[in-house]
């Protein structure tokens, strides 16, 4: 009998940075009220399932999406799960980097696979701690219902694992604040049943 393991994908409600479209990738920033909207409207149309794990990033958004779907779970924070850290630029807006930083960024945004925002973190090494964290994960969970809550970034980096993407299709992934996505593990093989429903 083969086993299962279905995982929801949620991205984290709206925060305050999402709204003024900051770059905040480890910032602390908690859901503004649209966000506690989007987490309870999720928890509504998840409300059938009883998750057998509960998986959030160590930042505070995500644990509270998790517990507001999932208040009855026990919810594991992973770290390794966290967004990009941003450096200098965390709360900083892209308009205002062009001006103020114009140099650095434009050199940034041609070389985002090789180049790192000032004082944060390579793409490579982002990449590298969310598959790592991603496979032990599975490795240590082979059949249940497992709510994954976590953020744009390292969510489109489990798509191109999955899809078995290159890593230019980064950008090609989008997930929605007030939505989940599906997956469907069985025998090691990943299936994707839905995308933002």
């Amino acid at each position: 009998m083969s086993l299962m393991l279905i995982i929801y994908l949620v991205r984290h409600g709206e925060t305050i940075a999402n709204k003024r479209g900051l770059y905040y990738g480890c910032s602390d920033i908690a859901l503004n009220d649209r966000g506690i909207q989007q987490a309870n409207a999720l928890a509504y149309r998840l409300k059938s399932i009883t998750f057998d794990k509960v998986i959030c990033s160590g930042l505070q958004r995500t644990r509270q999406t998790a517990h507001i779907i999932a208040p009855q779970a026990d919810i594991t924070s992973i770290a390794e799960f966290n967004e990009l850290d941003f450096g200098e630029w965390e709360g900083q807006h892209y308009r205002d980097l062009q001006i103020k930083d114009s140099q650095r960024y434009h050199h940034w945004c041609k070389n985002w696979l090789k180049q790192a925002p000032p004082g944060g973190e390579s793409f490579d090494n982002f990449r590298q701690r969310v598959n790592t964290a991603w496979q032990t994960l599975l490795s240590s969970q082979s059949a249940g219902h497992l709510l994954f809550v976590g953020h744009q970034g390292p969510l489109r980096l489990l798509m191109l694992t999955i899809l078995n993407l290159p890593t230019e299709a980064f950008w090609q992934f989008t997930f929605h604040q007030d939505a989940y996505s599906l997956l469907r593990f069985e025998n090691d093989h990943g299936i994707i049943e839905k995308i933002n429903g």
